[in-house]
Parts: C-alpha cells; sequence; structure tokens
C-alpha cells in the first residue's frame, strides 16, 4: 500500500543501520587467540616428533643420547 503525501503517492527508503564493529572487533581477537593456541600446541609437538623420529630412525642404538632424547621428549610434553 503506497504512502501518501498531500494526496499524491510518494516513493522513498527506510533503511536500519547496526553497528556490527564490536561483533567484528570480537572476531578479529577469536581468531588471534585460535592462532596464538594453535601455534602454541604444534612448537612442542614437532619437538616431540623430531626426537621420537630420531629414535624410531637409529637413535634408540646410540647409547650415548637415545636416554637424552627421551628427557627431551618427557620435559616437552610436560611443560
Amino acid at each position: 500500500m503506497p504512502l501518501r503525501w498531500r494526496a499524491r503517492p510518494s516513493r522513498g527508503a527506510i533503511a536500519t543501520l547496526h553497528d556490527v564493529t564490536p561483533t567484528e572487533n570480537s572476531n578479529a581477537s577469536s581468531g588471534i587467540l585460535i592462532a596464538n593456541v594453535s601455534h602454541e600446541i604444534r612448537t612442542p609437538l614437532a619437538t616431540i616428533r623430531g626426537y621420537a623420529e630420531t629414535l624410531l630412525e637409529g637413535g634408540l642404538e646410540d647409547k650415548q643420547n637415545r636416554r637424552k632424547f627421551v628427557e627431551i621428549i618427557r620435559l616437552t610434553a610436560c611443560g
């Protein structure tokens, strides 16, 4: 149903605006947090994986370093 102004139809638009800045800021902060947590988890896992692979690829026979490698894995895993 058209709106009438002075006995003739008028045309126009109504707009509703919402400030999404807080939502966008929150989303950006969440992304940064997830990236940081992911990095903090991957770093020790890479260390553990490297020493475990070394042990499996012949490091178990290296009597001088095998205990050191296992201790590094344990310390890295326990934080």
